[in-house]
């Protein structure tokens, strides 16, 4: 699914429904539709929910939305996931996670849909950047996006980054994670012994043409090598 319209019609109408107060964009929606990052695009959205208690709120707001847009609604077996799909192909994939926004950045960001504007509170381009970090380490998880997305966000970061600063950030979120200990002494290595998994991931992904894997990685140990 390449409609990228109908995303924003979705985060449109969400705008307008109170639970959006609890709502944090983040992950890949997010770099493309805020920030506007020239990447693959994959058709989730990724929310982070203040409140989890609001659990069956949102899944009656998605419902609702799902009419509107003339899609069916799907309640997936994952408790995280809800599914708005045609007959056939599945349209979007709404993941949520609950965290309170005390523990990350974010900031209310600006859309348009049909020459109406509405905002979206979303992860900071910091808070996404350390959580891709975050990613490139987690056992469960070797995909080749999130060394490209690290990549060109860093490109856009590099020259405002207080780096200090974000080195705290970055470890504190790591330690949340229960990751730091395992990387502190040798990320690199660590990083080095998942690059077959990413190497693979970079053939499923689909990614252009243009980019050399090699250069990805070498890049992105540069990168770790700055803040780890």
């Amino acid at each position: 699914m390449n409609d990228k319209n109908i995303f924003l019609q979705f985060l449109y109408l969400l705008s307008s429904k109170d639970i959006s107060k609890y709502l944090y964009l983040e992950g890949g929606a997010a770099l493309s539709f805020i920030y506007n990052l020239d990447r693959v695009f994959s058709n989730d959205l990724d929310f982070t929910i203040e409140d989890y208690q609001l659990r069956s709120e949102l899944f009656d707001v998605v419902e609702e939305i799902a009419v509107k847009l003339n899609k069916k609604y799907v309640c997936d077996a994952d408790p995280n996931k809800i599914i708005i799909k045609d007959d056939k192909e599945v349209i979007l994939e709404i993941d949520f996670y609950p965290l309170s926004a005390k523990l990350f950045s974010w900031e209310d960001k600006g859309l348009e849909y049909n020459k109406k504007g509405f905002s979206v509170k979303t992860h900071s381009l910091e808070d996404i950047f350390a959580e891709k970090i975050s990613n490139i380490f987690q056992e469960n998880r070797s995909e080749f996006k999130d060394v490209f997305d690290i990549n060109k966000i860093y490109d856009i970061l590099i020259d405002d980054l207080d780096k200090e600063k974000f080195k705290i950030y970055l470890h504190e979120k790591l330690l949340g994670k229960k990751i730091y200990k395992k990387i502190k002494n040798d990320p690199i290595s660590l990083l080095n012994d998942r690059k077959v998994s990413f190497r693979e991931s970079y053939a499923s992904y689909a990614i252009k043409d243009s980019l050399n894997f090699e250069v990805q990685f070498s890049e992105i140990c540069k990168i770790i090598k700055i803040f780890l």
